[in-house]
């Protein structure tokens, strides 16, 4: 199978707290819907997000997604082709942040 390129597609941001990656996929296993492929999204906990962020995005984006994580922990990017089934209203402990393009090719 040839892994789905995520350059030029967007990605969807979202924010929220939590201890670790483990806790975050347990809850988007149950608010993304059966088809959700865990391996399609990253997860930024607990660390500065700046040089993840830089990984996927423009400096400029990356700037933009950190101001509006703002004393959030966490933040969670969904790409595209993640079939996650979670809306802008983000679920009771995600806040939806945007979408943005990303520039690189998710391996």
């Amino acid at each position: 199978m040839i892994p789905a390129s995520s350059i030029g597609q967007t990605a969807d941001i979202y924010a929220g707290r939590f201890a670790n990656q483990r806790q975050v996929f347990a809850h988007l296993r149950g608010a993304a819907g059966t088809t959700f492929i865990p391996d399609r999204v990253e997860v930024i906990c607990n660390e500065n997000p700046e040089p993840r962020l830089e990984h996927w995005f423009s400096q400029g984006d990356s700037a933009s997604i950190e101001d509006r994580l703002g004393l959030n922990t966490t933040c969670i990017i969904i790409f595209e082709h993640a079939q996650a089934d979670l809306d802008t209203g983000g679920t009771d402990r995600l806040s939806y942040l945007g979408s943005f393009v990303t520039l690189r090719h998710r391996p």
